[in-house]
């Protein structure tokens, strides 16, 4: 399918200072012409959701707008944060009232709206059914029913069952659903993607933080959900959870996530402005709405306004705060254009949700002044580096973290500071802090700051401590510092690293004894250290005759009778103790019968691990030279990795192009071809109009990000207005993307331990799907693209076998659902139907090898069949 975008590019692509002013969204309330309140600052939750509707009733046109409307518990709001999807597909608000009764602003809304049909969030405990009684008994008559699951879980899963799946997710076609943890703690990040949930009609599902629950899987299926978007981090919801949806049946997880519930409420912002704009359009460009994290039923209500009703129409992205206005959100608002689209001086209007005990004055006022502070460019990033090359890579950069020792450290600032070197050495002296406090600098001239001569490269700082670092010292950058003035003013961002610490090993040496019955040996397998002392070591057994010794080459246990099943062997903890004085657990094991004819029963794969970043340069004939434009694929898209080397860039030139007038470029994407088009219609194109419309469609902005050449005031400020060099000529120009590596781990498991183990017969079963799917010539081609030509020998007893593949060719990759068979391992054609003799007219040699008789064939494997399936149990290759 093609997946097009034509954008006519006409304004600068990114704020460079902020709005030209800034304000708070207030209304006037005593008519008098001036305003002087919060339109939803209400006196509580209750009356700040019903302003909210007012607002919404109002905006749609009143009497009989308004035929739906959900109704949830003031006090348990989890059942009615996933309601944003369902409510965008009804059109309706979110009200909110006590458990017990029905409150009198709610009674209100619904008779006075002539409210049809009322749909009360959760169970009885969540609202009582005497409210429900009470809705139904309002002089309108409205029809009440409740959506509701035996849990939070389910009832966010009975919410998406009823708006049904078709709803895609920004410049996808796919049946979509978003996702969030359940948890208390972590329901903020419902709250802030409820806009965007309401104008898309997408549902919100939850989520434990490290499981999938029952109740989210079967609507997934149900409802063939294929694309998921994960909303928070790791520490929100786990990438194991992520297996859990591919196990479900979801094709495509994406995660959008920051640093923090605030950081991630930004990302969205810019989401709702880049990748998603078309989807969500109109977004507001002067208007933001500030909620406080932990205000959630302000969040739950505003969804349904900031998404269709407040600013004309026009969606407001949700920006959360604490009690102080948080970094991330800060960075947001200073970064806002000085003009809108139009060329108009920007006044951006901040929306408080909630009265000033959620939301303060005194976070208003940070917003409005940061949004309208004056700022040439974006703030200054400072990495903290080592001053010698701690990794080893060859180079001393910000990647080189510091050591216990060190009596020096290196400031990378992410661009030129507009001060004499001296200003900035001095001003550098203010804001390195060691351990939370002002560092001690050595005396003289402790710190040496460099202007780089190039004006496109970042400056650098060396600072001599007045003592060597010991083992985790932090260092760090204080906040809050501006530096340079008037329009090169520029504010500092605080960021941190530790000293490296000595690793601290507490893993126990370990010790296993492998017993099988009816032999006079055990195998014995040591962690480190060793031998076993004969008194570290107890035989029990009803056996009184028997005994054990220790071999004094092979450490193995021998006993003077063969053992029987159940006896046991104890270790004693300590029985042996690692370099860094670490002792073993104690530990008991069991002589067993082995297995006969070990079965394959799973072939598992780890996520995959991509390294290599695939990329390309816009070809200098549409660049120019000494112009580079990189587009390299996002790490976390369907193009990581080894797939996107199977993409390709094609520029091209209308023929009908001029030159004259603004850029208008089309970029189209094809996920079938993998391919992105990108055609020159007419008009100058400068550097920031192509990446303006490549970031414009959301389909490459999902796969794909731009990095221009740098960005800087001064010299280089000229090269993001840089003009393209287009010509009538310039037709199908193609270039691939190249470098992406990814790795992946595949483990075999068997039903009982195997001693030895046949790679080459082993792959061949594994990647025979992988042969007929790709045409390779045999299994060697594929091994040798996954670079599986050699591995590790197989040492028994155990029962996986682990390979790890790293390929540049994603396409030689196993992939989910291709089926492993294996025949049965026998020397001899056994013809005995019922039995799991072999299959195959010849005698198949067997890939694995257990510990039961060898006289009947009992230890070579079984015949297996099984699909290769993802488990996020499986380490990926480090």
């Amino acid at each position: 399918m093609l997946l097009c975008n034509s954008v006519l590019v006409i304004t600068a692509s990114s704020a460079v200072q902020a709005a030209n002013t800034a304000q708070e969204a207030l209304v006037d309330t005593d008519n008098d012409g001036i305003p002087d309140a919060r339109e939803f600052g209400g006196r509580d939750r209750y009356d700040t959701a019903l302003r909210l509707a007012k607002n919404f009733a109002e905006s749609k046109g009143g009497v009989g707008t308004v035929p739906v409307a959900f109704v949830a518990s003031g006090v348990t709001l989890v059942d009615a944060v996933s309601v944003s999807g369902l409510a965008g597909h009804e059109s309706a608000p979110v009200l909110l009232t006590p458990r017990r009764s029905l409150h009198n602003g709610v009674a209100d809304f619904i008779e006075d709206n002539a409210v049809d049909t009322v749909y009360v969030l959760g169970g009885s405990t969540a609202v009582a059914d005497s409210v429900l009684d009470a809705i139904g008994a309002l002089p309108n008559k409205p029809e009440v029913s409740r959506i509701q699951g035996a849990d939070r879980y389910a009832t966010a899963a009975e919410i998406a069952s009823t708006l049904g799946a078709g709803a895609a997710w920004c410049g996808g076609d796919e049946p979509a659903a978003i996702l969030v943890n359940g948890g208390d703690v972590s329901l903020a990040y419902a709250m802030m993607v409820g806009p965007i949930a309401y104008r898309l009609k997408v549902p919100v599902l939850m989520t434990e933080r490290t499981r999938l629950p029952s109740a989210t899987a079967d609507l997934l299926r149900s409802e063939d959900i294929e694309h998921v978007v994960i909303v928070g981090g790791t520490g929100s919801i786990t990438s194991g959870v992520e297996s859990d949806l591919i196990e479900a049946g979801v094709d495509t997880v994406q995660r959008i996530s920051g640093t923090t519930a605030a950081s991630t409420s930004v990302e969205l912002a810019k989401l709702a402005h880049g990748g998603c704009a078309d989807d969500l359009a109109p977004v507001s460009g002067d208007t933001v709405a500030l909620v406080e994290q932990d205000a959630l039923p302000d969040g739950v209500a505003a969804a349904p306004v900031l998404a269709s009703t407040y600013a004309g129409g026009a969606l407001v992205p949700i920006l959360l705060v604490g009690k102080t206005l948080p970094t991330p959100v800060r960075d947001y608002l200073a970064a806002t254009a000085e003009e809108d689209s139009d060329g108009n001086k920007l006044d951006l209007k901040i929306v408080a949700v909630g009265g000033r005990a959620a939301v303060s004055s005194s976070v208003v006022d940070a917003a409005v002044a940061a949004a309208a502070s004056v700022a040439s460019t974006d703030a200054l990033s400072v990495q903290i580096g080592a001053s010698t090359d701690a990794n080893g890579d060859g180079r001393i950069d910000a990647d080189d973290v510091p050591a216990p020792g060190d009596t020096t450290v290196i400031l990378y600032f992410s661009g030129p500071i507009a001060v004499d070197s001296i200003s900035a050495a001095s001003i550098v002296r203010d804001i390195v802090e060691l351990n939370g406090i002002p560092a001690r600098l050595a005396d003289g001239d402790a710190v040496s700051f460099v202007q780089a001569n190039d004006p496109c490269e970042p400056d650098e700082a060396t600072v001599s401590f007045a003592q060597p670092l010991r083992p985790r010292d932090l260092i760090s950058i204080a906040p809050g510092i501006t530096i340079g003035s008037g329009t090169d003013e520029r504010r500092i961002q605080s960021s941190s690293v530790e000293v490296t610490a000595p690793a601290v090993v507490r893993t126990r040496p370990t010790v296993h004894v492998f017993m099988i019955a009816g032999r006079f040996e055990a195998e014995v397998t040591l962690s480190d250290g060793g031998p076993l002392n004969e008194e570290d070591v107890e035989l029990r057994t009803s056996n009184e005759n028997n005994t054990l010794s220790v071999h004094p080459t092979t450490g193995n246990l021998i006993f003077t009778d063969a053992l029987k099943v159940g006896d046991r062997v104890l270790v004693r903890r300590g029985a042996i103790e690692d370099a860094n004085g670490n002792q073993s657990p104690q530990r008991s094991f069991a002589a067993f019968a082995p297995r006969r004819s070990p079965r394959i029963i799973s072939v598992l794969m780890s996520n995959p691990n991509h390294r290599g970043v695939p990329a390309a340069e816009v070809p200098s004939a549409i660049a120019g030279f000494g112009n580079d434009i990189l587009i390299s694929a996002r790490p976390d898209g369907a193009a990581a990795g080894a797939a996107g080397n199977s993409w390709q860039l094609i520029f091209d030139v209308a023929s009908t192009w001029t030159g004259n007038g603004d850029a208008d470029i089309d970029v189209s994407v094809s996920t079938a071809d993998q391919t992105v088009f990108v055609r020159f219609n007419d008009g100058t194109a400068r550097n920031r109009d192509l990446q303006r419309a490549l970031e414009a469609n959301s389909s490459f902005d999902s796969l794909f990000e731009v990095e221009p050449p740098p960005d800087y005031s001064g010299a280089c400020g000229a090269i993001r207005n840089k003009e393209l060099s287009l010509g009538t000529n310039d037709r199908q120009i193609t270039t691939p993307l190249t470098g992406g590596v990814t790795d992946v781990a595949i483990e075999v498991r068997f039903d009982g331990d195997v001693q030895t183990v046949d790679h080459d017969g082993l792959l061949e079963d594994i990647l025979a799907d992988v042969v007929k799917r790709t045409g390779a010539a045999d299994t060697d081609a594929v091994r040798d693209a996954l670079d599986l030509a050699s591995q590790s020998p197989f040492e028994g007893p155990a029962t996986i076998v682990r390979y790890e593949a790293r390929t540049s060719n994603a396409a030689m990759l196993p992939q989910v659902r291709d089926l492993v068979t294996t025949l049965a391992g026998r020397d001899r054609v056994l013809d005995n139907p019922g039995t799991d003799a072999d299959e195959s007219a010849e005698p198949v040699a067997p890939i694995a090898t257990g510990y039961a008789q060898p006289e009947n064939d009992e230890e070579k494997n079984a015949r297996s069949q099984v699909r290769i399936a993802r488990s996020s149990h499986v380490e990926p290759p480090a």
